[in-house]
């Protein structure tokens, strides 16, 4: 499982301010202080709500830095910082760079979605190395704005210089990458899948049959998808002298090569006492590899067909509709992590939510959803804990 979904409610509201200033206030050190103290003076009117005069405070501190080009380390401009802290931060990107990368938060936290664009847009073009959040944050608002072929070409590029390890940021996988163009590619074209035979655990007779008739016609009317029949796979694993429940990954590939397929999937469904998991794994044909799982739990037979159905939202990149779960529960928010997450811990008053990924990532979460703080370690996250005043928190990976 890689997304953490809470059903249930703790209200407390907090006040945050600037949050393009809170998240960019560490680059300070690469401007000129003349500079840096327009940004301030557009986060003070920004809290204000003053959004006129802080977004004219911006535009002069971007004129000045642009003043002051080009940011050459032979010929540094006189002012600007050039020391060891600021280089931490220069080696990325120069400062007409970053004033860009400032602008553009502003803009997208005020609701200015094209000049959010033009400024990311220009701070990634202007950039040494590239920034793979701010990558993301704009291959995300193409998607949500409909501009799929620039979030697609921008999602290659990204999957090229994570393959290089060429850039900075939060590391993203390229499983991450794929499964963000398999969502797109939903929208654009269509996209040919065969199903296995599921595997049963388990589960009484009289339900295989059903479960699977339900699983294929719920795939087929996904938008933009043909399902390849069963005869058209079989006919071909008979032709490649293929046994299906002890096929290989090389075989897949070919047998999804020879019917033009895009993924493959493999679906599960195991029975353990009253409770019924679903799972679902994605073959990408053209990669070559299993990428993308999908798991889902029920302990009341009758919402089966459920499982499938919020299966087919979340495989072409969609929210799950409330009227899909129980009755009891309540979704209230959900994230991403970058891998597999191998522990969670919630602290006594419920305010703090802490998680730990099978790639070594700590997420620490307010009850709203916002994330508070992240981690990076080299191995896999093996135990958590938070203090009762929920002020500390510790972890172990296999590092120790």
């Amino acid at each position: 499982m890689k997304k953490i979904i809470f059903i249930y409610s703790i209200f407390f509201f907090f006040s945050f301010g600037a949050e393009w200033y809170e998240k960019n206030k560490y680059l300070s050190v690469v401007f000129h202080k003349d500079v840096w103290k327009y940004i301030e003076k557009a986060n003070n009117y920004t809290d204000k709500g003053d959004i006129k005069s802080a977004d004219l405070c911006l535009r002069k501190a971007k004129e000045k830095t642009e003043k002051s080009e080009p940011f050459i380390p032979s010929n540094w401009p006189n002012g600007w910082p050039m020391d060891k802290e600021s280089l931490l931060y220069l080696k990325y990107a120069t400062p007409t760079a970053f004033i860009n990368r400032i602008i553009g938060d502003f803009c997208l936290e005020n609701g200015y979605i094209k000049e959010a664009i033009l400024y990311f847009e220009a701070y990634i073009n202007k950039s040494i190395i590239p920034d793979a959040n701010y990558y993301i944050k704009l291959a995300e608002i193409y998607e949500r704005e409909g501009m799929y072929n620039q979030a697609l070409n921008l999602y290659r590029e990204i999957g090229k210089f994570i393959e290089s390890k060429n850039y900075w940021g939060k590391d993203y996988s390229l499983d991450f990458i794929e499964k963000r163009m398999k969502n797109i590619n939903f929208l654009l074209r269509k996209n040919l899948i065969i199903v296995l035979s599921p595997l049963y655990i388990d589960v009484p007779s009289f339900i295989q049959t059903e479960f699977f008739n339900l699983f294929l016609n719920e795939v087929k009317n996904i938008k933009n998808t043909i399902l390849i029949s069963r005869e058209d796979f079989e006919k071909v694993l008979n032709e490649q002298k293929f046994i299906e429940k002890e096929i290989e990954d090389e075989e897949l590939r070919i047998a999804g090569k020879i019917l033009n397929a895009d993924y493959i999937l493999k679906p599960s469904l195991t029975k353990i006492i009253d409770t019924y998991i679903l799972n679902v794994d994605i073959f990408s044909v053209d990669r070559n590899k299993w990428f993308e799982h999908y798991e889902y739990k029920i302990d009341d037979i009758k919402f089966i067909p459920n499982l499938i159905k919020r299966f087919v939202f979340n495989f072409q990149g969609l929210d799950i509709p409330p009227e899909l779960y129980l009755p009891e529960t309540k979704f209230l928010w959900s994230y991403e992590a970058d891998s597999l997450i191998t522990d969670l811990k919630i602290s006594k008053d419920g305010k703090r939510i802490l998680i730990g990924t099978d790639t070594g990532s700590i997420y620490l979460f307010n009850e709203k959803g916002r994330l508070i703080k992240s981690l990076k370690f080299s191995e896999k996250v093996v135990a958590s804990a938070i203090s009762p005043t929920s002020d500390y928190f510790s972890v172990f990976t296999l590092e120790g």
